[in-house]
């Protein structure tokens, strides 16, 4: 599903970039935080964040909590990740 989605609101070097996120995530080369920075750079619009939903499904359960916290629930303190349009998204 995230594929089919991504092809609708990514560019192929977007899908691509994603692509390689999920891998080095899968592979512990990123850590659930560094992975939730880099999807704030790729998933710069409205459009684009809605794939968040999708993506937190391939987020392992161990790291689901920090993930939702990273991204549901932003807090100040992560001067690094600008979620500020996340909060106006009903998921």
């Amino acid at each position: 599903m995230v594929e089919e989605k991504a092809r609708v609101v990514l560019a192929r070097s977007e899908r691509a970039a994603l692509s390689q996120l999920l891998a080095d995530y899968r592979t512990r080369r990123l850590t659930i935080e560094d992975l939730v920075v880099s999807l704030a750079d790729l998933l710069n619009t409205h459009e684009k964040l809605t794939l968040l939903t999708e993506l937190r499904e391939l987020v392992d359960n161990k790291d689901r909590a920090a993930f939702d916290d990273l991204v549901y629930r932003p807090r100040i303190a992560m001067t690094r990740v600008n979620f500020s349009i996340i909060s106006k998204i009903a998921f």
